[in-house]
């Protein structure tokens, strides 16, 4: 396949979008463009990013590597001389995008060709709904080198993590688009997506669309945080009598004292609840190895690709192996991921193993989790301690992890234990420098979304 007949490459990641609000008998969403293109195309059902956090799943995406080759407390993209971005240009691809305007993404925007590569995330929280729809649309209307890859990344669903209502949604806001908040929201980015597609030329051009992880939807739409004592009275009379300079600190004290008092009323709450109802009320930035955080959808649709529904267990990973298989690409050398293009001509591959690593702090944590993944099994643990924190389910018999049953399985437990000990044993080394400028940057931003 020489430069003039490759089809062009969109590749759509739609921060935070979880598998089942698209493609599940329960779905309450309206996704009829989203319901389309999966008829058209190939669908992944039972496809599982290696982190609940965006960082460490975009490193895996973009380099086919997992979070211990590119380093699991990185804050910054990390492209290894084997990224997406590199292959597509050694064959000749011309590189667009479109990121958040964030320090984060700054090594992508540095591939794109147009100049207008980033949209106002952090101060405008800019959605398909206020503008970016226009802009994507804009950027596939004036792509004229061709072959090209297109890469957009759309945070649409972020505001839900930051208690924000997302922007642009109020037509959507009754019960005929969704039971909860994420619903509607995900009903809203189908409808804008349906814009974008009127622009896309299918003879001709392949789409990826896929999520960086997935999400916690509350409960009956109802948190652990609703159900706390607000303390606004105590907190108004701190404020007017306190120094200024010991705000921060009483805040933080004030706080404990709310989720202590809070603590019971909340056990009774969700006594009746199952494990994984109970899970879906914890706050969004908790960290979790649990399948509702990891399960993301993975479509490829367009020129030469074949309808069916293929439900092998597969890996973020496995995407770049893949692109590069469908468009006969030389495929890269020490990488984690597998082709899949066996899959989409009816064959059949060899299930592999899923790395699995929690989205850490800035420091070291007891809650950092470290695991591997099957398609039968989950097992997970402290990072720090292989014997501190463990889990183990059964997710054939099990699939919302609501049975811990390692104890009883202490067999399985060892046998899970030497295969992550083996995968994780002779690591891709890889180092970028970050300025302490830049470090600040991030700081910042993150801070803004809730992430410190």
């Amino acid at each position: 396949m020489n430069s003039t007949n490759r089809p062009n490459v969109i590749f759509f990641l739609i921060d935070g979008l979880r598998k089942d609000e698209i493609f599940d008998e329960n779905k309450t969403s309206k996704t009829p463009n989203f319901d389309s293109l999966i008829k058209s195309g190939s669908f992944f059902p039972n496809a599982f990013s290696s982190a609940d956090g965006t960082i460490p799943a975009l490193n895996t995406i973009f380099n086919s590597l997992f979070p211990f080759n590119t380093g699991v407390r990185e804050r910054k993209m990390v492209l290894t001389d084997n990224n997406i971005f590199n292959i597509f240009q050694k064959n000749k691809y011309h590189i667009f995008g479109l990121v958040p305007d964030m320090e984060i993404y700054e090594p992508i925007k540095k591939k794109f060709e147009n100049k207008l590569n980033s949209y106002d995330w952090i101060n405008e929280n800019e959605s398909l709904a206020t503008g970016l729809t226009k802009k994507i649309m804009d950027i596939l209307q004036s792509n004229n080198s061709e072959p090209w890859i297109s890469y957009f990344h759309i945070l649409d669903l972020h505001p839900l993590r930051e208690g924000k209502i997302p922007k642009g949604i109020k037509k959507f806001e009754s019960s005929d688009f969704g039971s909860s908040s994420y619903s509607k929201t995900v009903s809203s980015i189908d409808y804008w997506f349906g814009k974008i597609l009127e622009c896309i030329d299918l003879s001709n051009t392949i789409i990826i669309l896929t999520s960086d992880h997935g999400e916690k939807i509350p409960y009956k739409g109802i948190t652990n945080s609703d159900m706390e004592h607000r303390l606004d009275r105590t907190k108004k009379i701190g404020k007017s009598v306190l120094p200024k300079k010991t705000h921060e600190k009483a805040g933080k004290m004030l706080s404990k004292i709310r989720t202590s008092i809070s603590k019971p009323k909340i056990i009774i709450e969700n006594q009746e609840l199952t494990n994984y109802q109970k899970r879906s009320r914890t706050p969004y930035f908790t960290l979790s190895l649990h399948d509702e955080n990891l399960h993301v959808p993975i479509l490829i649709v367009g020129k030469g690709i074949s309808q069916c529904l293929i439900k092998n267990f597969v890996r973020h990973v496995d995407i770049l192996p893949t692109l590069c298989d469908i468009l006969h690409f030389e495929l890269p050398q020490k990488i984690n991921g597998v082709s899949l293009k066996p899959l989409l001509e009816q064959k059949q591959i060899q299930e592999n193993i899923q790395y699995l690593h929690t989205m850490p702090y800035e420091k070291p944590h007891q809650d950092d989790a470290v695991g591997i993944r099957t398609n039968k099994y989950k097992y997970f643990r402290s990072t720090q301690n292989p014997d501190r924190n463990v889990h183990l389910y059964n997710l054939q018999k099990d699939p919302h992890e609501n049975h811990n049953i390692s104890e009883n399985n202490q067999d399985v437990v060892k046998e899970l234990e030497e295969e992550l000990s083996r995968l994780i044993k002779n690591p891709i080394t890889f180092n970028e420098e970050m300025s302490d400028e830049d470090d600040k940057k991030i700081e910042e931003e993150l801070k803004k979304m809730g992430y410190l």
